[in-house]
């Protein structure tokens, strides 16, 4: 399992830039990109789920991203990912920064 890094800090399920979840999707099916990826789990809003004592630094990422040279049987095999998107209003605002096409 990766350990995530992420900078959606308007995301009710930011932790200290970790993910307060134990698991995310990474939507893009046939992304060549990174900006044709998205977490799916965003929610907007700042909420109670914020605080560190809640981040999960290691969780599972479910991939959709087949095109991604991490991607591993619809799991992400990275040691490390990023996901990005300030001031995001929807998934489709936020991205896998670490998406590599194969």
């Amino acid at each position: 399992m990766p350990r995530l890094y992420c900078s959606v800090s308007n995301c009710q399920h930011n932790a200290d830039s970790c993910c307060s979840l134990s698991a995310i999707e990474i939507d893009g099916a046939g992304a060549n990109c990174a900006e044709n990826t998205s977490c799916g789990d965003f929610v907007e809003g700042f909420g109670i789920m914020n605080s560190a004592a809640n981040a999960n630094p290691v969780l599972e990422v479910r991939c959709e991203a087949t095109n991604c040279v991490h991607n591993s049987g619809g799991q992400c095999g990275s040691d490390f990912m990023s996901v990005s998107g300030m001031n995001a209003t929807s998934c489709v605002g936020t991205e896998c920064s670490s998406f590599c096409e194969i």
